[in-house]
C-alpha cells in the first residue's frame, strides 16, 4: 500500500515545491530589506534568539548555509559546536553595576557633599571596592548627585 501512495506524494511535493520556493525567496528578500534599514552592519542576538535560530536550524539538519542572513554561517556553526561542548550561551556586553555599590555611592554623597567622585572612588578602593572613577561620576550624574 505504502508503494502505491508513494508516487502520488512525490508528485504532490513536486507540485508544491515552486510555491514553496517562492515564499522563501519573499522571506528572505524582506529580511534583507529590514537589513538594509538598520544603521548598524552587527546584530547581536540574545542567547533565547541563539538557542531559537539553533532549533531552526536543526529541522533542517543545520543545511542553513544559504538561509541565514542575520549571521554569518561560521558563526552558526560556532554556536553549534559550544552548544554540542555543553557551552552556555550568556549575555554580551558589560554587567550591571551591583545595586549595592550604588547604594554606597549614594550614601557617600549624602554623607559628604563637597566629594568628588574621584573622592567618592578612592574611598571606595580604601574599603576594597574597585569601580572606576568613570562609573562613579556617570552614577552620580545618573542619579542627580554631588557638586
Amino acid at each position: 500500500m505504502n508503494s502505491m501512495l508513494f508516487p502520488l506524494f512525490l508528485l504532490f511535493a513536486e507540485r508544491l515545491r515552486p510555491k514553496y520556493d517562492a515564499k522563501l525567496a519573499l522571506l528572505k528578500f524582506q529580511n534583507q530589506m529590514l537589513r538594509d534599514r538598520i544603521d548598524t552592519n552587527r546584530i547581536v542576538p540574545t542567547p533565547e534568539e541563539r538557542a531559537e535560530l539553533l532549533r531552526l536550524g536543526e529541522l533542517c539538519d543545520h543545511d542553513v548555509g544559504d538561509l541565514l542572513t542575520v549571521v554569518v554561517h561560521d558563526t552558526y556553526k560556532a554556536w553549534l559546536r559550544k552548544m554540542k561542548n555543553g557551552v552556555r550561551f550568556k549575555r554580551s556586553g558589560r554587567g550591571r553595576i551591583a545595586e549595592a555599590v550604588r547604594r554606597l555611592v549614594h550614601r557617600l554623597c549624602d554623607e559628604n557633599e563637597t566629594w568628588s567622585y574621584r573622592r567618592i572612588c578612592g574611598e571606595l578602593k580604601k574599603l576594597v571596592i574597585f569601580i572606576g572613577d568613570t562609573t562613579v561620576r556617570n552614577i552620580m550624574i545618573e542619579d542627580g548627585l554631588g557638586p
